[in-house]
């Protein structure tokens, strides 16, 4: 079983029949240069699809969107050139400080559901004399709201990119 599939990152690796500088022509014409603002009240201020940098053979994007979603990868790839065809390794995660929050949200979650099994586990008895309360679910309950909503908002977007970029790329997954 490969947990990596359940985790908000994903790495694939393409193969193209372009050339550096085709690469690099097609990448520039759709990424503009990031700003260096900490907040931004407009919508959508970007007429490319994506913001962020090309720096030699590598680069760092993420897409330009018109609503927020926290969970939007971040897109680093870098460019490899051997005897044959050249291959892009691209990697897609989740922003530093949204990654810090996520691991912080589901490990205080997950502690308290396992003190809820080991608090249900040590009264069974008491349990099975009253009843079980549903409020004991909380806790489970809010686990899994918390990776759904990453998890799906992470695969969402990271569909859309993945999509993107074989297309313009003109790559195959290899």
């Amino acid at each position: 079983m490969d947990l990596k599939k359940y985790l908000p990152i994903e790495n694939f690796t393409l193969t193209t029949n372009l050339t550096f500088e085709e690469i690099n022509k097609r990448l520039e014409n759709c990424i503009e240069e990031k700003k260096k603002t900490i907040f931004s009240f407009s919508s959508r201020d970007s007429v490319k699809p994506y913001k962020g940098f090309i720096k030699n053979n590598s680069f760092v994007i993420t897409r330009v969107i018109n609503y927020r979603n926290s969970f939007l990868p971040i897109i680093s790839g870098e460019i490899i050139y051997t005897n044959e065809n050249p291959t892009i390794k691209i990697k897609m995660g989740l922003p530093k400080f949204i990654k810090f929050f996520v691991a912080f949200w589901l490990g205080i979650v997950g502690i308290a559901c396992l003190f809820t099994l080991l608090i249900g586990v040590l009264s069974i008895n008491n349990i099975l004399k009253h009843g079980f309360s549903p409020f004991a679910l909380i806790p489970f309950g809010l686990f899994v709201f918390g990776f759904s909503l990453i998890y799906f908002c992470f695969k969402y977007e990271s569909k859309i990119s993945k999509t993107f970029l074989i297309d313009l790329l003109k790559g195959k997954i290899a």
